[in-house]
């Protein structure tokens, strides 16, 4: 096995415990259904992947608040549904690094992803 292998078997082992322990933290804060915080496997590919979804998912449906519930849904967010496109920054839309390392790229493609510059 080589050595470039053997680092990313110990990096994904790693980032998986890493966002297994932050999902179980969040679910330790009691502010939605608790979310099974174990890797799981990324469609059929062999890799073990958090499912951040499911968090998402629970977060926003406790959402009882009914300002942030009608802006959930102008976001398109429905609880038997899709998530809607809820806010967030540039690098949940790409890893493009042409995008991300450049302040100015970043702005001209925000809108392209849907995403306020």
């Amino acid at each position: 096995m080589s050595v470039r292998l053997l680092y990313l078997i110990f990096a994904e082992a790693a980032l998986g415990a890493a966002a297994s322990d932050l999902a179980a933290a969040t679910n330790r804060l009691g502010l939605a259904e608790p979310v099974d915080p174990a890797p799981r496997r990324f469609h059929f590919r062999d890799i073990q992947v958090l499912g951040a979804e499911r968090l998402t998912r629970a977060l926003t449906d406790a959402i009882s608040d009914p300002q942030l519930r009608a802006l959930l849904t102008r976001l398109g967010h429905r609880s038997d549904g899709p998530l809607g496109h809820l806010p967030g920054a540039i690098d949940q839309a790409t890893d493009s690094v042409e995008i991300l390392t450049q302040p100015s790229r970043r702005r001209d493609y925000a809108p392209v992803l849907g995403l306020r510059a």
